[in-house]
C-alpha cells in the first residue's frame, strides 16, 4: 500500500526499490505466496514503466504473462492484458515484429471473447496502433485510431479534450503528416491547440517525428515562427520525458527550436 501511495505521488524509484523488497520477503516465504507477488508485481511494473526502464521490466512483464495464463487461462482477459503490456514493452525497445505478433491475436481474442467495448481490448486497440505506425502502416492504424475515439468517447470520463482523446488524435494527425495528407492533418491539429500539453508524454518515439516534422516545415516552409517554436517545445519536452535528454531525437529537437528561433 505504501508503494502504489508513492506511485501515485510520482515517487517511482522510492516505490520501486520497496517494492523489490518486498518480493524478495515473498519469495523467500514460498509459494504459497505467489498470489501476492504477482499483485506486487504489477505494481512494480507500473513504476518501471513510468521510468521508461524497458529493458529491466522485460523479465517482470513475461513472468507475469506466464502466470496469468497458467492461472485465468490464455485466452481470459488479464492474461490477454499482460500480453498487451510485453508488446508495449517491446514496441519501446524497437522490436516491432515481435510486437506486431503478439497483439494482433490477442485483439483478435479480446474481440470475439469480451468484445469491443472492453477497457483490455481498447488498450488492445491503441497499442497495435502505435506499432503499426512504428512500422509506418499508416492506413490501417488510422482504421484502429478512428476505432479508439469513438470507444473512448462512449466512456462517461472522455471527451474531445481529455488526454486519451487527444493522444489519439495526435497519432491521426501523425499518420495522416507521414503521408503528406498536410491539410487533413492541419484539421485534425486544430482539436489538439489548447489541450493540456501533458497527453504529448504519452506518444511513441514514431509519432513524435511526425510532429517535429510538422514544426520543422511550419518554421522553414511556411514561417511560422511562433506556432512552429511551440510544437519544437512541446516535442522537446516529450522526448526528454520518453527518450531521454541524450537520446539523438532529442539533440535534433535541440537543434530544431533553436534553428526556429535563429529565423
Amino acid at each position: 500500500d505504501l508503494a502504489e501511495c508513492l506511485q501515485g505521488q510520482g515517487r517511482h524509484v522510492e516505490a520501486e526499490a520497496l517494492i523489490k523488497k518486498t518480493l524478495s520477503g515473498l519469495e523467500a516465504a514460498g509459494p504459497e505466496h505467489t498470489a501476492q507477488r504477482m499483485h506486487c508485481m504489477t505494481v512494480l511494473i507500473m513504476s518501471m514503466t513510468a521510468q521508461r526502464k524497458e529493458v529491466e521490466l522485460e523479465p517482470y512483464l513475461q513472468e507475469l504473462m506466464r502466470w496469468n495464463s497458467d492461472v485465468f487461462g490464455a485466452s481470459h482477459q488479464h492474461a490477454l492484458l499482460s500480453r498487451c503490456r510485453y508488446a508495449q514493452c517491446l514496441e519501446n525497445q524497437g522490436r516491432l515484429d515481435k510486437a506486431e505478433a503478439i497483439l494482433r491475436p490477442a485483439l483478435q481474442t479480446l474481440r470475439e471473447t469480451v468484445g469491443t467495448s472492453n477497457g483490455t481490448t481498447l488498450c488492445a486497440i491503441r497499442s497495435l496502433s502505435d506499432t503499426l505506425i512504428s512500422k509506418k502502416q499508416y492506413a490501417e492504424a488510422q482504421m484502429l485510431i478512428h476505432e479508439a475515439v469513438v470507444l473512448l468517447l462512449r466512456q462517461p470520463d472522455q471527451h474531445m479534450g481529455s488526454k486519451d482523446v487527444t493522444c489519439e488524435h495526435a497519432k491521426l494527425a501523425a499518420c495522416l503528416m507521414s503521408q503528406g495528407h498536410h491539410k487533413q492533418a492541419h484539421s485534425v491539429m486544430k482539436l489538439l491547440i489548447g489541450s493540456h500539453s501533458a497527453w504529448f508524454d504519452e506518444l511513441n518515439a514514431a509519432t513524435l517525428t511526425a510532429f517535429y516534422d510538422y514544426a520543422d516545415r511550419l518554421g522553414k516552409q511556411h514561417r511560422d515562427v511562433r506556432t512552429a517554436y511551440s510544437w519544437h517545445k512541446l516535442v522537446l519536452g516529450a522526448r526528454r520525458t520518453v527518450l531521454g535528454d541524450l537520446h539523438p531525437d532529442t539533440l535534433r529537437s535541440v537543434a530544431g527550436q533553436a534553428s526556429v528561433l535563429s529565423v
